[in-house]
């Protein structure tokens, strides 16, 4: 695969501060961060806008249409984009964990649920919080954390890249330094402080 020649293969670990730019997988291109607030914009109503964010499948490689059914699944507390809903929450998924060659990609399903009609990035419903999801090898005892190169790509979706509401389902992936082929399962940690997903068989 042509992106190992600039992939740094070494685990990454840290907070970037938001993606100016990302690596992308084949299924699709990575759109890159807009410029402006993080305040959100209004959504149009339940019935006119769509249930899922296309350009997020397209980038993560998923058909929308036929999106696979979640390997796991947690809900956790949410900040609304407006901070109006104290009860606002965002349903996580974790759709695969699929080997490729040197690298392993995890694909995410993210859907909120809040009586907030704005629309916001992953970042404003992470509460001004950057994804940084990352793999635990308890195999070897080792952290995988997303892929970076040399110029500073993360192998990731974009979590300032596009916006969605309350009930829209916003897909992701992010890409990290495959275990060595003897290890077969790995704990995933889709956000920081959820419950990370254990033994995930990687496909």
């Amino acid at each position: 695969m042509a992106l190992l020649t600039t992939l740094a293969l070494a685990a990454c670990s840290g907070d970037d501060g938001g993606d100016a730019a990302t690596a992308t997988p084949s299924a699709g291109a990575a759109s890159g961060a807009p410029s402006g607030t993080t305040g959100g914009t209004t959504s149009p109503s339940a019935s006119a806008a769509p249930s899922v964010v296309p350009s997020s499948a397209e980038t993560a490689g998923v058909d929308p249409a036929n999106p696979p059914d979640p390997i796991a699944s947690v809900t956790i507390p949410a900040v609304s984009p407006d901070e109006t809903d104290p009860k606002a929450t965002l349903e996580v998924d974790l759709l695969s964990l699929r080997r490729e060659g040197r690298i392993v990609v995890a694909t995410f399903a993210f859907t909120p649920t809040s009586t907030d009609t704005k629309d916001g990035w992953l970042y404003d419903w992470l509460g001004g919080q950057s994804w940084q999801p990352y793999l635990v090898d308890t195999t070897n005892l080792r952290r995988h954390d997303v892929l970076r190169s040399s110029d500073g790509r993360y192998y990731r979706s974009n979590y300032q890249g596009s916006r969605f509401a309350s009930g829209q389902t916003w897909y992701a992936y992010a890409g990290f330094a495959a275990p060595p082929d003897g290890v077969s399962t790995l704990d995933v940690a889709a956000v920081d402080g959820a419950p990370a997903f254990r033994g995930v068989t990687i496909s």
